[in-house]
């Protein structure tokens, strides 16, 4: 973070960016490790209720369009870009040594009741749950886009909540791996968001 600090507010934000892609190697690898224990995550009273919605795949997947347009969003301001490559890198960083050292898993409802659901199951693995990384993103890019009074918002906080809740309704993570996620994001955003501001305004 002090090599961060120490760039110059023009220098381009590729180096920031490579290491953020790079760094989700580490968060899929984490998945595919092999003959390590599980835990389940304990099962709340909410997510007793909360329904297998097979159509909430759509706003669950939109998690990789959103971190893209955001990434195209913030790279005219290279200070800012920077900071939120970080985030995402830090993230996976900081998740992916959670998910080896202890893997957690959220048994899901079988068989899938479609096609494309059945397809996500069958791509991603049932582990990597607590902390819930979608949520953390989702979080993460929400609040950078809150502290600059980005006129963009409300959109994304919108589009961040849906992600957050197809968590749930896809059966991907329960409740305690949203929370986690959640708590995660704020403690990243926290330290690298922390002199954004309305003057950084985009």
């Amino acid at each position: 973070m002090l090599g961060l600090q120490q760039q110059s507010p023009m220098a381009s934000p590729s180096p920031d960016l490579a290491l953020a892609l790079v760094s989700f190697g580490g968060y899929f690898a984490a998945s595919h490790v092999p003959d390590q224990p599980a835990y389940v995550v304990p099962e709340t009273a909410l997510d007793q209720l909360i329904p297998l919605l097979p159509a909430s795949v759509f706003p669950y997947l939109s998690l990789y369009p959103f971190l893209g347009l955001n990434a195209v969003y913030f790279w005219p301001k290279p200070a800012q870009a920077r900071r939120v490559f970080w985030a995402i890198s830090l993230l996976n960083g900081l998740g992916s040594m959670l998910f080896c050292s202890v893997r957690t898993t959220v048994p899901r409802p079988e068989p899938a009741s479609n096609r494309l659901l059945a397809w996500l199951w069958r791509i991603d693995p049932p582990y990597n749950a607590l902390p819930s990384l979608h949520t953390a993103y989702a979080v993460v890019v929400a609040e950078a886009h809150w502290r600059l009074r980005s006129p963009w918002r409300w959109l994304v906080a919108v589009w961040a909540v849906a992600i957050i809740i197809s968590t749930l309704t896809t059966k991907q993570h329960r409740l305690w791996d949203v929370l986690a996620g959640m708590l995660l994001a704020r403690m990243v955003a926290k330290r690298l968001f922390a002199n954004f501001s309305a003057k950084h305004q985009l």
